[in-house]
């Protein structure tokens, strides 16, 4: 399920960098962002950063983006 949505990401919005897409990708999932700098070698602040720069080019809500990108990936 991964690749394929990974795909959609990169298909869906190509402005993303590599960094945003896969934070993009594991922000769908129920992992913390301490998590997901762990498993991309980045601090939190940068897994920050970046979820902020995915709110603002995808025009996510901070309190909703999880289920906000779900559904936008889901069509």
């Amino acid at each position: 399920a991964y690749p394929k949505l990974y795909s959609t990401i990169k298909e869906n919005y190509p402005d993303l960098t590599e960094t945003e897409a896969k934070i993009c990708l594991l922000s769908c999932s129920d992992l913390s962002n301490t998590e997901i700098a762990e498993l991309l070698g980045l601090s939190t602040n940068t897994v920050n950063q970046n979820r902020s720069n995915l709110r603002k080019k995808l025009n996510l809500k901070p309190d909703r983006m999880k289920e906000q990108l779900r559904s936008a990936l889901s069509k």
